[in-house]
């Protein structure tokens, strides 16, 4: 049985050897060569999504915060919640 993925890497390369990494642990996929295959297009595609929604969770939460906020109307609402 194959182990949790890991997808806490901001890295594209870490993020991609470690979907590589989680399939080869798998019985479908243990002698697969990934280089150069069809299924790397899509591990690309999972990586980039992935990578993606890294950056847009840390912008996100950079916003959500008056200290690290940097769009005028997230500092303006950030400052307005506590009582500016």
């Amino acid at each position: 049985m194959a182990g949790a993925i890991q997808l806490t890497e901001v890295d594209f390369e870490q993020i991609k050897l470690n979907l590589i990494d989680y399939l080869k642990s798998t019985k479908q996929f243990t002698d697969y060569d990934f280089s150069g295959s069809n299924l790397q297009v899509i591990l690309n595609l999972i990586a980039y999504q992935a990578r993606l929604n890294a950056y847009s969770t840390n912008m996100i939460a950079n916003e959500s915060f008056l200290a690290s906020a940097t769009l005028r109307d997230n500092v303006v609402s950030n400052a307005r919640s506590v009582g500016y």
